[in-house]
């Protein structure tokens, strides 16, 4: 066992290392977690939903799940990843959370032992966890990979963990606010991809299919060939894939938005193509037609959306988020059939264009710039002008001294219910901060558990080395030069 357990960390090494030049977490700690929690890449999370950390789903997910027995011995929804490189990568940012960086925050990537005791009691239910870990890493000799992280780290000049303040965990191009999903104020024009009204839901995204979860969300044309439009103004044409196997004709535009924000709005299935790859084109444009081309059951539009990260990655969000954006900016709510019931009417619902300047806003601006100016003068009737109007007094170049007692007065009422108003919603905003801690505590400390099962460990063992291998070549060529040497 010994010796399959070697590989096994052999295999990952490459991986964990970079998790901790870009995190800070040991990489001895990544790869002993990753042994423990996935049985060695055998237990049916690790083989059949690439998660081998056993990473619960969490308030913060929003990609696919799938039901298992937790320690408690009942079914919870778990993570489901489409790669072992992406689970990886997740884990390291659920280390990343505050329940477990109040522990290790301050300690360094080469100190496993006390990494090991600052995640292990909430990691896990076990109290023998860290214990498990530390010996786990002793015996094999994992904290070789945290020096060789330092190296890798000095060679390349950049900092361990230079990603560690910037997760970007959960990444939307939308932000969430209160259960409130907040748009940045943009302009432009905006449009949907294809007529909705004549259309229907057939498939969700991040529902799983035999070797991979679905990308995005299948919109059936009830049997025609729709037109299909570009979203968004200033788009970019960057792929243009005919017959690309399973996706037949698939055409991608990149939206370079106003606030640095970058969407990617790809199309699949295609029966025709209108576009060519680097044409420029805008919200309500013609990309093509919707069709029935590659692996396809029928007439329908695949429609994929990815947005990306803060370390340049791109990342599928569910298109969900997507559609009911545009109805939003472009004000056109149109109902997405799926059974008799608008798909998009929650998320529609909950959604606003946040940033903008509302009637408030904008009075409060010209009063400031009224003040300015008043600032800038000597002349005594401009303050009482400015009072009375904030009054609501007329000032009409009559006799204004004759407003000034009921001005005075008015103003300091307000003020006393301002602040009264204010110090009352700070209280509440206190007690409401703390309530939001101590459950985003509790929650974070119950996403991640474990199970373990009885399996056949070589014959898996060589069904996920030739999944991993796919995903890091590099590594085998890194390998194989160390054995020629």
């Amino acid at each position: 066992m010994s010796a399959e357990k070697e590989a096994f960390y052999q295999k990952y090494a490459q991986a964990a290392i970079e998790q901790q030049i870009k995190y800070g977490i040991p990489a001895s700690i990544t790869l002993s977690q990753m042994a423990i929690e996935s049985g060695m890449g055998t237990n049916t999370l690790s083989t059949q939903y690439n998660n081998y950390f056993s990473v619960k789903k969490g308030s913060s997910w929003n990609g696919p799940v799938t039901y298992h027995l937790d320690d408690h011995s009942y079914k919870v929804p778990f993570r489901v990843y489409g790669s072992v490189a992406e689970c990886i990568e997740d884990h390291s940012k659920v280390l990343m959370y505050p329940v477990y960086q109040k522990n290790v925050k301050n300690l360094s990537s080469t100190d496993y032992v006390n990494w090991a005791y600052g995640i292990g009691n909430v990691y896990a239910s076990e109290k023998t966890y860290a214990n498990m870990l530390i010996e786990d890493i002793k015996t094999y000799g994992l904290s070789k990979y945290d020096q060789m992280a330092l190296q890798q780290a000095q060679q390349r000049g950049v900092q361990i963990g230079y990603a560690k303040n910037n997760p970007s965990q959960s990444v939307q191009p939308v932000q969430s606010q209160d259960g409130k999903i907040q748009l940045t104020q943009l302009q432009g024009n905006w449009a949907l991809p294809i007529d909705l009204s004549a259309v229907r839901l057939s498939s969700e995204f991040g529902v799983p299919r035999p070797g991979h979860t679905h990308g995005g969300l299948d919109l059936s044309t009830k049997g025609q060939n729709l037109p299909v439009y570009a979203t968004e103004d200033n788009g970019k044409v960057v792929a243009v894939k005919p017959n690309n196997g399973a996706a037949g004709n698939m055409v991608t535009v990149e939206y370079n938005r106003q606030d640095g924000t970058k969407i990617q709005t790809t199309y699949m299935h295609l029966s025709q193509i209108d576009v060519k790859k680097d044409d420029v084109v805008k919200a309500g444009q013609a990309i093509g037609v919707s069709g029935n081309t590659g692996r396809s059951s029928g007439a329908h539009l695949h429609f994929e959306t990815k947005v990306q990260n803060q370390n340049g990655e791109w990342v599928k969000f569910d298109p969900t988020l997507y559609l009911a954006e545009m109805e939003v900016r472009g004000n056109m709510p149109i109902a997405l059939d799926k059974n008799g019931k608008d798909y998009l009417a929650e998320v529609r619902s909950n959604m606003a264009v946040g940033g903008s300047q509302n009637g408030n806003q904008l009075q409060q601006d010209q009063n400031m710039a009224l003040l300015a100016n008043i600032t800038n003068s000597n002349d005594p009737t401009k303050w009482l002008a400015y009072l009375m109007q904030q009054n609501g007094e007329q000032v009409n170049g009559q006799d204004m001294f004759s407003g000034l007692i009921s001005s005075l007065f008015k103003g300091a009422l307000a003020l006393v219910v301002k602040i009264s108003a204010e110090e009352a919603a700070e209280a509440q905003s206190q007690n409401a901060s703390q309530t939001d801690d101590n459950k985003q505590s509790q929650e974070d400390s119950n996403v991640v558990k474990r199970e373990r099962e009885t399996v056949d460990v070589k014959a898996l063992q060589t069904k996920a080395s030739v999944a991993f291998d796919a995903e890091y070549p590099e590594q085998q060529q890194q390998q194989q030069s160390q054995r020629l040497a």
